[in-house]
């Protein structure tokens, strides 16, 4: 598969003690795979659970995607969806109808 990349309209900058790094775009280089469908095993709420999925197959830090727009959030997520495979969009899906009558509520 070729590489999907997005660039961010607004950068995330993410620092590790004294070290800053900006991230400017985002590329995923593979479907899913399991490690990154178990790396949102590893997180409580279905928001996290999906953002910890694409930062496990862009190879970036869970933070990456907590701080992004969501204007960014929207585009790359749509642009990842398809290398989710069928069942993990499905999940995806249900969480997120789980989430909407949650917040109905």
């Amino acid at each position: 598969m070729d590489p999907i990349t997005i660039k961010l309209e607004d950068p995330v900058t993410i620092s590790a003690g004294d070290k800053a790094r900006t991230i400017k775009e985002i590329t995923f280089t593979h479907k899913a795979r399991g490690r990154d469908l178990a790396a949102g095993d590893l997180v409580k709420g279905s928001t996290m659970r999906a953002y910890a999925i694409y930062a496990s197959m862009a190879g970036v830090p869970l933070t990456v995607f907590q701080d992004m727009s969501a204007d960014d959030l929207t585009e790359v997520m749509t642009a990842g969806a398809p290398l989710l495979g069928r069942s993990a969009q499905k999940k995806l899906a249900e969480l997120d109808k789980e989430g909407m009558e949650t917040e109905e509520i």
